[in-house]
């Protein structure tokens, strides 16, 4: 299956979680049908699939950023410093001894 979509304010309601900040990343040309269908073909060649899934290395914020670029032709994706929270967390050391677990 992969990819999942649900309204933002059910998805908050749903699993108690609240954006900190919203980045507005522009305005795009693109049909909903035409993103729609550009997330089918990302879920089935297994580049946002399941499988593919990955908390700290694929996650939701890689795929925003991806959707952004690439499916909704946008000027800019999702900001670097929030593709690089993964990262430094990995790098502290409670991601150190947490990441074998996961």
């Amino acid at each position: 299956r992969g990819i999942d979509w649900c309204h933002p304010q059910e998805f908050r309601a749903s699993r108690g979680i609240h954006p900190i900040e919203i980045q507005l990343l522009g305005h795009t040309t693109k049909t909903a049908a035409e993103f729609e269908e550009w997330c089918r073909l990302q879920a089935q060649n297994g580049r946002f699939g399941m499988e593919s899934y990955d908390l700290l290395s694929r996650n939701c914020n890689n795929f925003s950023h991806d959707a952004a670029l690439e499916g909704l032709r946008l000027g800019r994706g999702v900001p670097q410093w929030i593709l690089e929270v993964p990262q430094k967390f990995l790098s502290s050391p409670m991601g150190m001894m947490i990441r074998p677990i996961l």
